[in-house]
């Protein structure tokens, strides 16, 4: 069974392991293409975005996460698919989308009158007509004052309409993100490229703000672009990652425990994660049903006290995230 977790301090319970649905239905070679060659395209197999979206609600997901910059919105479509489909499990569901990026190739616009037409414009994909959490985009780039008259004020007098329950910031860099965090302003925060298996610059500020301000956080790259679901695999690309020889090393050497424990490497990368409690899901994406399954059940295997006692002197921080602003 996919266990719960409180998510900060709202009232939200949501699952220890959800799906983020940046590359859902996508056919796995084409996930680079659709994230890194051709943003604006929609490559992906709408019947197979839908079944995997319904695929996990009904093996214990109650988090998706998405946005309109995914797959050119089609993720969101696929979502509101699922959601007529299936709308009791969906009424069991908490989704989250995000304001910023409308289009792929129209870049972030985090103006008053944008952000407002982004979250009308979400609704209508997705069937909604209010949210437990919608996140600020990726602000960087952005000063916080043009983000705070713009995005946040738009995201406030929804709030104010109770269309809007929590507001959140999704920021991929995770000095910005700890900025945001700082401020007060927000109740959910996702984490990205600083939580996982080799990565835990969260803890510089990302995990000691959440936990002074009691703000949920939502791990994003717990798998670090796949290499913590497979192992190192040669010709991969692995999207803002650069893995040096030693941290290959280093994964196998995790890996090897894995195996003697015969736990999956995915099962520990995910759950090690929501160990500590200002960690309250991992959203690993998805391409097909088989997928999703395979990471609900990775969060719900049950895994010995002393499989983590060994693991902790593997713990170990590389520096792996390549900004894509820089």
């Amino acid at each position: 069974m996919v266990t719960r977790k409180t998510l900060g301090k709202t009232s939200l319970e949501v699952s220890t392991v959800g799906l983020g649905t940046a590359h859902i239905g996508l056919p796995p070679d084409l996930v680079y293409q659709q994230h890194v060659l051709t943003p604006s395209a929609k490559l992906l197999r709408p019947e197979v975005a839908t079944a995997t979206v319904i695929a996990a609600m009904k093996n214990g997901c109650s988090l998706i996460d998405t946005a309109p910059r995914y797959c050119n919105t089609a993720s969101e479509l696929a979502i509101g698919n699922a959601i007529r489909q299936w709308p009791n499990l969906a009424r069991r569901t908490t989704i989250t989308t995000k304001i910023g990026c409308k289009y792929p190739g129209d870049g972030f616009d985090h103006s008053y009158e944008a952000a407002r037409s982004s979250l009308l414009e979400s609704m209508e994909r997705l069937g909604m007509s209010r949210f437990d959490v919608v996140y600020i985009h990726d602000p960087m780039g952005h000063s916080m004052e043009e983000i705070f008259n713009g995005t946040l004020r738009a995201m406030q007098e929804f709030q104010s309409r109770g269309i809007i329950k929590h507001i959140g910031v999704a920021i991929n860099d995770p000095e910005v993100a700890a900025d945001y965090i700082e401020t007060g302003k927000f109740e959910v925060a996702t984490v990205s490229g600083a939580w996982s298996l080799l990565n835990q610059t969260a803890l510089k500020r990302i995990i000691p703000l959440a936990r002074d301000l009691k703000v949920g956080l939502v791990v994003t790259t717990a798998l670090e672009r796949g290499i913590l679901a497979t192992g190192y695999i040669a010709n991969r690309k692995y999207p803002e990652r650069k893995f040096s020889p030693e941290c290959k090393s280093h994964i196998r050497k995790i890996q090897t425990l894995c195996e003697d424990w015969n736990i999956p490497l995915g099962a520990a990368a995910l759950q090690w994660c929501t160990k500590i409690p200002e960690v309250s899901s991992v959203i690993p994406g998805a391409c097909s049903p088989e997928e999703a399954i395979q990471n609900l059940k990775w969060g719900s295997l049950y895994i010995p006290e002393e499989f983590w006692v060994q693991l902790k002197p593997l713990i170990k921080h590389f520096d792996i995230y390549q900004n894509p602003m820089e």
